[in-house]
């Protein structure tokens, strides 16, 4: 039997007034943020559920050498059954990176009758049976700077008025 085929959806999500200044593939460095997974049967069999059973974020880089494993209990890391092109609810995993730079989130799935799985980026490209993506760790004094010089900005124009 053919393996089964999951496109994986991510994305970040830090709240409070940071947010504004980072895209979906961006944290700040000590910023509580949300990783939010989804999963889609991108192929034609029906895929019978399954879990995430390792997730790891890796420095990248230079500088690599950091890195951060996330604990996901058997709740938390549940994959329901999918018809093809069927996606889950969504993942939220939550973290919070010591180092700033270039990451790597990795992550591979077991599917619960034990047949092996294709990890897709994008529905033509699969990365085999560990998916895998970067993102960026801004340094969150930049941020902040930024954030600040925004609100002297406003200040300013309101005063000119």
């Amino acid at each position: 039997m053919p393996p089964y085929k999951l496109l994986v959806g991510f994305e970040l999500r830090v709240s409070g007034t940071l947010a504004k200044l980072l895209t979906s593939q961006e944290t700040a460095r000590g910023t509580p943020t949300l990783m939010v997974l989804t999963f889609t049967n991108v192929g034609t069999e029906r895929f019978p559920g399954g879990r995430v059973r390792k997730l790891a974020i890796y420095q990248a880089g230079p500088m690599a050498g950091m890195s951060k494993e996330a604990a996901l209990d058997e709740n938390e890391s549940s994959i329901g059954a999918l018809a093809p092109d069927e996606s889950s609810k969504p993942i939220s995993v939550p973290v919070a990176l010591e180092w700033d730079g270039l990451a790597r989130v990795e992550l591979q799935i077991a599917a619960v009758d034990g047949q092996q799985i294709e990890h897709h980026q994008r529905r033509a490209f699969s990365t085999g049976n560990t998916w895998h993506a970067f993102f960026y760790s801004v340094v969150r004094e930049n941020l902040q700077t930024v954030e600040l010089l925004d609100r002297i900005a406003k200040t300013l124009e309101r005063a000119e008025k």
